[in-house]
């Protein structure tokens, strides 16, 4: 389920799970990960979970940290949230939709990002 609109809220209690502190001038950020949102069908979810498997989503969080965070929604909170989020591969052309989306305490979305490659399965 997507976190949008919905206010962050950290493991035990809640679902964002903290994965480490990002640094940027000096000025140090939390890094937090909402569940994966996948497909229900058991067949989709488990070509998702094989891509995901393979690595994909450590690419995305590469180009994420690059050219996609908001770092300044991200340093006046002191946080980074993210959710990775699949629909399933296209029928037709047979690539991934694996979205990134970048969210803020409050769960205003910030922005997103997508990868577009090609699978077999």
């Amino acid at each position: 389920m997507s976190v949008e609109h919905t206010p962050l809220s950290i493991e035990p209690e809640g679902t964002a799970l903290p994965i480490g502190v990002n640094t940027l001038n000096g000025q140090s950020m939390d890094v937090y990960s909402e569940p994966f949102e996948l497909p229900c069908d058991p067949a989709k979810k488990a070509i998702c979970e094989s891509h995901l498997e393979s690595g994909v989503q450590g690419e995305m969080l590469d180009d994420f940290w690059m050219a996609g965070c908001d770092f300044d929604k991200s340093l006046k909170e002191g946080l980074i949230r993210i959710q990775f989020s699949c629909p399933g591969r296209s029928g037709l052309l047979k690539r991934c939709r694996l979205t990134l989306t970048q969210y803020d305490k409050e769960g205003n979305k910030l922005n997103d990002g997508t990868v577009n490659r090609r699978i077999e399965s």
